[in-house]
């Protein structure tokens, strides 16, 4: 019975090894099914949980892409999505608003049997422009 509670101690500790996936639920349930969204997901959320599996909006397109660094230092591909999952919201290039944090293990919190959790991935909304004023 102990061999069994420890293996289901271990179970839960290692799905906490998947914001990518979480962050595409969170996105899925935030974001209401409309057509032609564009969702960008960096190489961190697709090491840890996104899957084609989880692509359930068959009218949205998801890009999973590592592209060159002189391309996404570009303003112009970042403008072609609607929404980023992003390890570091900062080298999103534009105007985005943090829609949610998904957090992920970050070790044991040292002699008490506890886990360590930090946020890992951001899921971000493109800011639309600002309308033009009369």
């Amino acid at each position: 019975m102990g061999s069994f509670a420890v293996s289901m101690g271990l179970l839960y500790i290692s799905s906490l090894n998947y914001p990518g996936g979480q962050a595409l639920q969170v996105l899925h349930e935030i974001v209401p099914t409309q057509s032609g969204v564009r969702v960008y997901m960096d190489n961190l959320a697709c090491q840890t949980g996104v899957t084609r599996f989880q692509e359930v909006r068959p009218m949205w397109i998801y890009d999973k892409t590592e592209y060159e660094e002189e391309t996404m230092l570009d303003p112009l591909f970042w403008q072609g999505y609607d929404y980023v999952l992003a390890e570091r919201p900062e080298r999103v290039i534009g105007s985005w608003i943090p829609e949610a944090i998904i957090e992920g293990y970050a070790g044991n919190g040292g002699y008490w049997p506890s886990i360590r959790m930090a946020p890992k991935l951001h899921v971000l909304r493109r800011q639309p422009p600002p309308a033009a004023a009369d």
